[in-house]
């Protein structure tokens, strides 16, 4: 290394030596950065490097105590020359990896976590040799044929999601499958989830054309989304009494009718359904999150019996009356700026914890968030942009201006 090359490179080490935090050093855009190899003088763990055009040259990054290499948005020809001895968690996204650059990732032999997604010309055979992986993620690379994948029994953890067509016959292999993500895979059969006894977490989105029944032998399902997935009755969900949480967003004209026998549900989230009639949900004596955002409800009466009800989102629907909902020991409550009118209504809940208001029109989001008994004034913060909105701003002054008044009192 000549003079010049020295002295360039310890300058780079010492400007890039203060933006190390918690032992992690983030580089992000297109810098002008000839050489990498002051990585190796580094006291580092994590390197993440996005969007930086200048990272051709992965020889010259090394070094033996990153355990977290995060490289996206780059254009990287090959993992052949990385030098990382304690690698556990390799992230290259969307990187323009061509076909045979994982040639010789099998020298990563203690990595746990891959993410390759967004690469579209990667083969994924050499997978295979990476017998400790727990954590994959193949989002978006084009796949069809994932063979390569039956040989890694180990995999607790699958994200295939934006891979249309992927044939996923091999996965009947991966019977330590904890969490598989399916989202928009155009599949038509699901006969062989079935075999995968230990699944918790499962996203079937944007599958119109499947059959659900196979679902009925994950005995620990714990989680399942199905949005957009067409299902019109809950006759084989309702069988799932394990699940926690259930997302069947946008499922139009969805019979919720059985969902009372799902009686551990947590969580349930089903915006723009068309659900009109809550009663079925009065006997979901856990239920403490609920998004019924985007449908036809008038009455809310049923959730005055959800004791355990905290979160829930009510925009875009046609309710006059929230005093159903006025006991509650904390709460916040998210409508749209149709039931506006109503704010001052529930500003004075006294055991109101928060209020969001979504306007899509104006595209603000605002937060008002209060003292359990009002002993303070009413803070409001503002998300997004301030609201130009004249007649909306006046509505605003108009409530902060009566809880004043009521504080006072």
């Amino acid at each position: 290394m000549s003079l010049e090359e020295n002295i360039a490179q310890q300058l780079m080490i010492t400007e890039y030596q203060g933006k190390i935090q918690n032992r992690e050093l983030f580089i992000s855009g297109p810098q002008i950065i000839e050489s990498f190899t002051f990585v190796s003088f580094l006291d580092i763990q994590k390197l993440s490097v996005k969007y930086s055009f200048n990272i051709q040259h992965v020889s010259q990054i090394s070094n033996d105590n990153v355990t977290e290499l995060l490289i996206s948005g780059c254009k990287t020809d090959s993992v052949a020359e990385f030098e990382f001895e304690r690698l556990q968690i390799l992230h290259l996204i969307d990187d323009e990896l061509a076909e045979d650059s994982l040639v010789n990732i099998s020298k990563f032999t203690i990595l746990i976590e891959l993410d390759l997604s967004y690469n579209k010309k990667t083969g994924i055979s050499h997978l295979q040799t990476l017998v400790h992986l727990k954590k994959l993620c193949l989002c978006g690379m084009g796949l069809k044929d994932i063979s390569a994948l039956a040989h890694m029994a180990g995999l607790e953890e699958l994200n295939l999601k934006f891979n249309k067509g992927v044939c996923i016959a091999p996965l009947q292999q991966l019977v330590q499958l904890i969490n598989l993500n399916l989202y928009e895979a155009q599949l038509t059969d699901i006969e062989v989830l079935g075999q995968l006894r230990n699944i918790q977490y499962l996203d079937l989105s944007y599958n119109p054309d499947i059959d659900l029944s196979p679902l009925l032998g994950l005995k620990l399902l714990s989680s399942l989304t199905l949005f957009g997935n067409n299902v019109k009755d809950l006759a084989i969900i309702s069988q799932l009494t394990a699940l926690q949480e259930l997302n069947m967003s946008f499922n139009r004209g969805v019979n919720i009718h059985s969902i009372s026998r799902l009686s551990r549900l947590v969580k349930l989230t089903c915006y723009g359904n068309g659900i009109y009639d809550l009663s079925e949900l009065s006997s979901l004596k856990y239920l403490a999150g609920l998004d019924l955002s985007y449908n036809s409800v008038f009455d809310i009466s049923p959730l005055q019996y959800l004791q355990n009800l905290n979160t829930v989102n009510l925009q875009q629907n046609f309710i006059t009356d929230f005093r159903p909902l006025q006991k509650r020991n904390t709460f916040k409550i998210t409508f749209g700026k149709q039931q506006r009118a109503s704010v001052s209504e529930i500003l004075f809940w006294k055991k109101l914890n928060a209020i969001k208001i979504n306007s899509k029109r104006i595209k603000n989001c605002f937060e008002f968030i209060f003292e359990s008994k009002f002993k303070t004034k009413v803070n409001c913060v503002l998300q997004k942009q301030y609201c130009e909105h004249k007649q909306f701003s006046q509505i605003l002054v108009q409530l902060f201006t009566q809880a004043d008044n009521q504080n006072q009192q």
